[in-house]
């Protein structure tokens, strides 16, 4: 087993109270401790799972500041913010078998940030969020094919997006219409466009806060190409869809953490201070029986957030499952290395550390989610 030099430092503390297990997670000048409430009554089982794998960053393609974890076929896509090359590539047993792109803004160059989508067929797909398109690459030799432009499908920019089979799923920000929206732009033979719910169900929580702001819907989506899942990254709601557009569940156990009270008309469209806002699931995955979501439950209480304590809303080792049919939730776990994305398969999870040392980490998944 490896160990890194932040696990020396963070310290773990379960307390097993009456009311609830607290997990607190310190830092090492103990300026900054986040605070895990779990209520007992919800929580089925509590575990470490066993780490199997870890990529130290000692390899000359090393990652700098990784941000998102993609799997499409047997290759682990790696968005690397910071690093030499936008994109790393790893095999299942985290050895480096390449990268993607490079940066600049040419056919095949890429501007931060970019959101890696997924495949169809032969094609790879790359959203670019400030061009607000799409890059399509061979996904066996990796060359440039074209672009596609998504302001011709969409009045607001695209938040984040996903595949399934050859539809274009996208959550942006209009806050007039749907949830998210459907677009058969790679073959053509489905309806023009799908929408997954309405604002309704984020009017229900907040009426005044959802038609005002757009950055409520912002969080992680996953398909797996029969149902369409969501976690709201500002409340613990996760939402289910069939990809017909069907709402299948909402859900917001165990955690139960409602919309923020933010409605001032002179934000709309623009950011408003972090700490008005909580951040609570920040990456979500699924396989044949099981949701996941990486839980932080962390709310900021100063506008003057430095950059270390940026990166502690960014990471978690809370793990909630649920069932993938219901939404219905299962039980938690506890990660021996904080996350800050995830990509999940039938016997193992695969995630991006912000650790100094391990950037990439492999664990082996217990029987029970198996």
């Amino acid at each position: 087993m490896i160990f890194n030099k932040s696990l020396i430092y963070l310290g773990i503390i379960l307390i097993i109270i009456i009311t609830g297990i607290i997990l607190y997670i310190a830092s090492d000048d103990n300026n900054e401790i986040k605070t895990y409430d779990i209520d007992l009554d919800h929580v089925k089982y509590l575990s470490i799972i066993d780490k199997e794998w870890a990529l130290l960053n000692e390899s000359e393609n090393e990652l700098y500041n990784p941000w998102q974890i993609k799997l499409i076929g047997e290759t682990l896509y790696v968005w690397d913010a910071a690093g030499e090359h936008p994109v790393q590539l790893y095999n299942l047993d985290l050895e480096n078998i390449g990268t993607l792109g490079e940066w600049g803004e040419g056919p095949g160059e890429f501007v931060n940030p970019i959101h890696i989508i997924g495949s169809y067929r032969d094609t790879l797909i790359v959203h670019e969020r400030m061009k607000n398109r799409l890059s399509l690459f061979d996904i066996t030799t990796k060359n440039f094919i074209r672009y596609i432009d998504l302001f011709e499908l969409l009045q607001k920019s695209a938040l984040y997006a996903t595949l399934s089979n050859s539809l274009l799923i996208i959550v942006d920000g209009d806050v007039t219409e749907s949830f998210a929206k459907g677009f058969s732009i790679f073959d053509g033979t489905g309806p023009d466009i799908i929408y997954y719910g309405d604002l309704n169900i984020l009017h229900d929580l907040k009426p005044v806060t959802a038609t005002r702001n757009f950055l409520l819907k912002e969080g992680s989506i996953i398909s797996d190409n029969n149902n369409l899942y969501v976690a709201l990254r500002r409340s613990s709601l996760i939402l289910g869809f069939s990809i017909d557009g069907e709402l299948l569940f909402h859900n917001m156990e165990p955690h139960n953490i409602d919309l923020p009270e933010y409605s001032d008309p002179n934000f709309v469209g623009s950011q408003p201070p972090v700490n008005w806002y909580p951040t609570t699931n920040i990456s979500i995955g699924v396989d044949s029986k099981h949701l996941y979501t990486l839980y932080t439950g962390r709310q900021l209480t100063r506008r003057d957030v430095a950059a270390n304590r940026f990166y502690l809303i960014r990471q978690t080792q809370i793990l909630d499952v649920y069932d993938k049919y219901t939404g219905d939730y299962q039980y938690s776990t506890i990660l021996p290395i904080p996350l800050s994305d995830m990509v999940v398969t039938d016997n193992a999870i695969y995630g991006i550390s912000k650790d100094s040392e391990i950037k990439v980490v492999k664990f082996k998944k217990p029987e029970l989610m198996q």
